[in-house]
C-alpha cells in the first residue's frame, strides 16, 4: 500500500490509534468507497461508526461500521456475521438506511481472497440477537445467510 494513499482523508489521525485488523479492514473499505468516487471521513474513536462516506448528492451519506475477519470467508459457512456494541446498534437504529455494516473476510496482510459484504440498514436486513456473556460488555450479534445475499447487498469478491 502506498504511503501517501490515505493522506488527504479527513480524520486519518484517528486511524493510527486502532487495532491492526481494524485498520486493514477500514483501509479496504476506504479503497472500496473511493472506487465509487466518494469522499471519506474517518470518525473519531468514540463514534458509533468508523467512516462517513459522502456521495455527490448531499443526501447520499453512509455511516459505515467496519468489521474485519483475518481469515478468508469459508465456503462451508452458510452466513456472514459481526457484532455491534450497544452504542453502534442504537446509532444504526436511528440512522436506518444511512447506516451500513461492512463485513470483510480475508483481512490478513497477504490474503489473496477477500470477500466484502456490504449491508445497508442491518437492523432491518439481518437477523440479530442481544448477548451478554460479560455483564460489562453486552453486544448484538448480527448474521445473514449468504444464500440470502443478492445484488442489493453488494456482496463482492476481490
Amino acid at each position: 500500500m502506498e504511503k501517501n494513499k490515505f493522506e488527504n482523508i479527513e480524520g486519518i489521525e484517528h486511524l493510527k490509534k486502532r487495532r491492526k485488523t481494524e485498520k486493514r479492514a477500514i483501509r479496504f473499505t476506504i479503497e472500496e468507497e473511493k472506487k465509487e468516487n466518494r469522499k471519506i471521513i474517518i470518525a473519531p474513536l468514540d463514534s458509533p461508526y468508523d467512516l462517513k462516506s459522502l456521495g455527490n448528492d448531499p443526501e447520499d451519506v453512509r455511516f459505515i461500521e467496519v468489521k474485519g475477519h483475518l481469515a478468508p470467508f469459508p465456503n462451508t459457512l452458510p452466513y456472514c456475521s459481526a457484532c455491534l456494541t450497544i452504542q453502534e446498534f442504537n446509532f444504526a437504529k436511528e440512522m436506518k438506511d444511512k447506516f451500513w455494516l461492512y463485513i470483510i473476510y480475508g483481512v490478513r496482510k497477504n490474503e489473496k481472497i477477500r470477500r466484502i459484504f456490504k449491508i445497508q440498514n442491518p437492523i432491518e436486513n439481518m437477523k440479530w440477537v442481544f448477548m451478554h456473556f460479560n455483564k460489562n460488555k453486552p453486544f448484538y450479534f448480527f448474521f445473514k445467510e449468504v444464500s440470502d445475499m443478492n445484488d442489493s447487498f453488494k456482496m463482492k469478491n476481490q
